[in-house]
């Protein structure tokens, strides 16, 4: 039987939503789609080129009954038989154009999260963090000099302080992979965990967590000299953490010189390492440590 314009409108809004939900998960664009059959752009296009547009753009992976298929063109056709991919589109994604037209309308609630940060941490978790584990992580950093920040700039190419859970797994320095239990670490994400624009995954701002732990540069919080009776000083207010041994003199020598000449030594190994593997001989190392310091010709380092 015919279906009324009750069944119709519930139907319509049934395949909508069954179609949102898929593009929200995939990061699917709908209009490319469509508009590839409409190379004139009139937002109209015939049945079968919206019913082809409609399952390359959801992959056959939703089930549209013809129910309501037929509702959607019930409700999106023009009087010529002409779908307006462009409305359907707009109500697939809940879209209000024209807003200036209609002051006075009542505007849908965005269903998409803001990015801002989200701690699901539990109140034992967030005591764990505050007086244990990120105490720990801040004495790693000041004792080895780590720039936290700096292990993901390489994965953040719209620098905007955040990358995906692999990535900041994948650039969490080595010194804390060491010190971090698997608990420790879904903790960090947790803590500093971001929902995307579509609220399906789930990135991590490393730039707050490189606040928290660095807040500055670090190697500016840990002058040279610092005598053994200061650090075990120090230490006492940590005895839950293992002290993690303090840099040589050596390493406070060029520590001191890439601080003072405003020096970045990695660029000097890298040339030498053009598959980034992160070593080099002896040999290399030295002479890279000698170009840094602007002491080509002395063995000294």
């Amino acid at each position: 039987g015919r279906h009324t314009m009750e069944d119709v409108e519930e139907l319509t809004d049934s395949a909508c939503s069954k179609i949102r939900k898929y593009v929200q998960q995939k990061r699917v664009r709908l209009d490319p789609f469509f508009e590839a059959y409409d190379r004139l752009r009139h937002r109209a296009i015939t049945r079968p080129q919206f019913l082809r547009a409609l399952s390359a753009a959801v992959k056959n992976q939703v089930y549209i009954s013809p129910q309501e298929e037929e509702a959607i063109f019930a409700s999106f056709s023009r009087p010529d038989q002409m779908v307006n991919y462009r409305n359907f589109c707009d109500h697939c994604m809940q879209v209000q154009r024209d807003l200036e037209k209609q002051p006075l309308i009542q505007l849908a609630e965005d269903e998409a999260p803001s990015r801002i940060r989200h701690n699901e941490l539990t109140d034992k978790d967030e005591i764990y963090f505050h007086n244990t584990l990120l105490p720990k992580l801040q004495h790693i950093a000041r004792e080895q000099g780590l720039v936290v920040k700096n292990n993901f700039l390489d994965f953040d190419f719209n620098r905007n302080g955040r990358v995906t859970k692999g990535q900041f797994l994948r650039g969490l320095p080595d010194k804390f992979q060491v010190a971090c239990s698997k608990s420790d670490v879904e903790i960090l994400v947790q803590k500093y965990g971001v929902k995307d624009m579509f609220g399906t995954t789930v990135d991590v701002d490393y730039h707050s967590l490189h606040l928290d732990i660095s807040g500055s540069d670090p190697a500016l919080s840990l002058p040279d000299g610092l005598t053994q009776s200061t650090i075990e000083q120090r230490q006492s207010h940590m005895d839950a953490i293992p002290r993690i041994p303090v840099l040589s003199q050596l390493e406070r020598r060029v520590r001191q010189i890439c601080r003072d000449k405003k020096l970045h030594l990695l660029p000097f190994f890298q040339d030498f390492d053009k598959m980034r593997t992160g070593f080099c001989t002896s040999k290399i190392f030295t002479v890279s440590v000698n170009k840094g310091r602007g002491r080509r010709g002395e063995r000294g380092a």
